[in-house]
């Protein structure tokens, strides 16, 4: 299954895709962003999903199946977590070789997670029209984050080890298995929320151990 997570900055989108990658395990994750006090988890470079051909003059990108072959080979079943994702395949490049191989390579996502009902992609982004229409049509549910601030102070452990007392920050989650329904919620018609559609609460505070929510998304270097 192919899941995005949405909202603005702060709004709970990373800490909700750990918060799932962490309650998940102890299958195997695969992300883009640096963990803390946990070891069962891989971050990805750019070359574990597409690759540059040896023809460097081309300029083609292809899928690196072999990485993720030898993944298959070794997990049961694993999940990939991808933050920002729109920054990777931009609608706005939608023609660049490395968006074409991107989308190439989430149409095979199904696949490479061996058509399991468990194994999931995850990504998150501030705006869904921003990431290439090839990979949006493909997403399965939409989750949209929203933080509600509580003025009652907890012990809150972080990702260093420190232990502060901060105020309980609570993320209301929304489900939508339609973009536009998305979008239209976004736009102002609430009408597009229903009882059923909503998660329970996330405690954001239980899992402010496991990342740095100030590192950020650096892509294109050595790592996702």
């Amino acid at each position: 299954m192919i899941i995005g997570f949405v909202g603005n900055i702060g709004m709970g989108k990373t800490v909700s895709m750990t918060a799932d990658l962490i309650q998940r395990q102890p299958v195997r994750a695969y992300t883009n962003f640096k963990l803390y006090n946990t070891e069962n988890y891989s971050r990805m470079k750019l070359n574990h999903i597409i690759e540059q051909d040896e023809d460097e003059k081309s300029k083609k990108w292809h899928i690196n199946f072999d990485y993720w072959q030898k993944q298959i080979n070794k997990h049961k079943e694993f999940n990939i977590y991808i933050d920002e994702l729109n920054i990777l395949c931009n609608s706005r490049t939608g023609q660049s070789n490395v968006n074409k191989a991107f989308n190439l390579w989430t149409a095979q996502i199904r696949k490479i997670l061996q058509g399991s009902n468990t194994s999931n992609f995850v990504f998150s982004t501030q705006r869904p029209m921003a990431i290439d229409v090839g990979v949006r049509d493909l997403v399965h549910r939409w989750i949209l984050c929203e933080k509600i601030t509580i003025p009652r102070l907890v012990k809150t452990e972080l990702y260093n080890g420190k232990t502060l007392k901060l105020p309980v920050s609570a993320i209301k989650r929304y489900v939508f298995t339609n973009l536009q329904h998305l979008m239209d919620y976004l736009n102002g018609d609430k009408t597009r929320i229903k009882k059923q559609q909503q998660l329970k609460p996330l405690i954001a505070n239980k899992y402010y151990k496991y990342y740095n929510t100030f590192e950020l998304v650096n892509f294109g270097n050595e790592y996702l």
